[in-house]
């Protein structure tokens, strides 16, 4: 991560997949863009998050097929974390009519340490099997 809140894509994160590869580029910039968004005091972010959690939701699908089609065993426990996030997500964009700030900043503070600690971590473990 960078010192502007950014999360920053490094090729070592690759789970060896280009579609999926490229869908966690996508997600590290769709974060990095509300981060510049909500510092840049853009206005009403619910679209853009939205449109986050939808794709979010496309890739999980993506990731979850390729896991079943591998036989990743730790199938079951990272359906879970992506159920989770989930859920988080719907719940903060439920909430976002409030305009809370402070709920806006705990949603982007979540999102930027999700999305790259999964990446980082979670998703290596299955690229690993992937690549063993």
């Amino acid at each position: 991560m960078q010192d502007n809140g950014h999360i920053v894509w490094d090729p070592k994160f690759s789970v060896g997949v280009e579609e999926i590869d490229a869908q966690h580029r996508e997600l590290f910039a769709a974060v990095n863009t509300l981060i510049d968004m909500n510092a840049g005091g853009s206005g009403d972010l619910y679209p853009v998050l939205k449109k986050l959690a939808d794709y979010l939701s496309a890739h999980f699908r993506a990731e979850q097929k390729l896991m079943v089609e591998k036989g990743f065993p730790d199938l079951s426990r990272h359906m879970r974390e992506h159920q989770l996030f989930t859920e988080r997500v719907l719940d903060f964009l439920g909430r976002y009519k409030e305009q809370n700030q402070r709920l806006i900043n705990d949603m982007l503070l979540f999102l930027r340490h999700w999305i790259h600690s999964h990446t980082t971590t979670m998703d290596m473990k299955y690229a690993e099997y992937l690549k063993g």
